[in-house]
């Protein structure tokens, strides 16, 4: 039977080997890919700094892709896909900004060497995590569930939607000032509003 494990990654041992750059492939500190020119027809990678320059992409699954069409044939392909995915078109510096993978390779981590020796030795598991693992501090930890992307998110939203509730009952009240309802009869109003990227329309019968 299999055994499934779920743990929080900032406490993953494995997690924060692998970010300090300890056990990456020698190739990768020297990626001869890392630079804007790309090989192939399509660059696929996660939205890094979504959350600071377009949040209406975060999403409820906590991040974004970045799709990139290198070529005339990646952008057809991009075009036939269109109607199962959801976002907009960026300015390709605003999406470089934060790709640090397309811009210069990894830094070598000097203890990379001693790492691998142990690696390959006879210490256990338990005791190479509790050599090489870090545990979070309290301020990444903060930064990460106190008021992290998903807490700014969500306040941004807010703001959003007050913003948007405001606008509607401010031109309600603007368009009724100048249009008063007389008789019984009926004003049909329409509300056009953006939310969360996308544009809702409202109708109100008064």
């Amino acid at each position: 039977m299999k055994k499934t494990i779920i743990k929080d990654r900032w406490f993953n041992p494995f997690w924060s080997i692998w970010l300090n750059h300890l056990m990456s492939r020698p190739s990768c500190y020297d990626c001869q890919f890392t630079t804007k020119e790309r090989g192939a027809d399509i660059t696929l990678g996660d939205l890094w700094g979504v959350h600071l320059y377009c949040p209406e992409l975060y999403g409820s699954n906590g991040g974004a892709s970045l799709v990139i069409c290198n070529t005339e044939k990646g952008r057809f392909v991009l075009e036939k896909a269109k109607e199962s995915l959801y976002g907009h078109e960026l300015q390709f510096e605003d999406a470089l900004r934060y790709q640090g993978p397309m811009r210069k390779s990894i830094a070598m981590n000097p203890q990379r060497d001693a790492f691998m020796c142990d690696l390959q030795s006879d210490l256990s598991y338990s005791e190479i995590n509790k050599k090489w693992a870090k545990r979070p501090t309290p301020k990444l930890l903060c930064q990460k569930y106190v008021w992290g992307n998903r807490q700014k998110i969500a306040w941004w939203q807010l703001k959003q939607f007050i913003k948007c509730k405001f606008k509607i009952t401010s031109n309600m009240a603007d368009v009724n000032s100048h249009n008063p309802v007389s008789g019984g009869g009926k004003n049909n109003l329409a509300l056009e509003y953006s939310l969360g990227g996308s544009v809702h329309k409202l109708k109100k019968c008064a």
